[in-house]
């Protein structure tokens, strides 16, 4: 039979904005930018919790936060279209810190 050493279970996570400690809530993933008059940051960001049980009893191994970022370097305005080959560079951006972070809690639980 086919069975698996542990399960992983990743939830998106509503968090206090810790990148630009504003009083605004980041969920997920996405792209989060902040600008003041005529200056403008952004991140590409993951936020989410990792559940993590043993595959054969079930057994709660452990829980964690997963948060990750990396700067852009572009802002993109409200009115403006994203171009193909940036969305693409976001997606990519975005399951590099998933692992990243999923490696990351794994490692802390000495699960790896």
């Amino acid at each position: 039979t086919n069975s698996a050493d542990i399960v992983l279970i990743i939830v998106p996570s509503l968090m206090r904005d810790v990148f630009f400690n504003t009083n605004q809530f980041v969920r997920g993933h996405g792209v989060y930018q902040r600008s003041i008059i005529g200056s403008g940051r952004g991140i590409t960001y993951v936020a989410f919790s990792v559940f993590v049980y043993d595959g054969l009893t079930g057994d709660e191994l452990a829980i964690s936060p997963g948060i990750e970022s990396i700067e852009n370097n572009f802002i993109i305005a409200e009115d403006q279209s994203v171009p193909k080959e940036l969305t693409e560079k976001i997606r990519k951006d975005i399951l590099e810190l998933y692992e990243k972070s999923i490696t990351r809690v794994l490692h802390s639980t000495d699960l790896l």
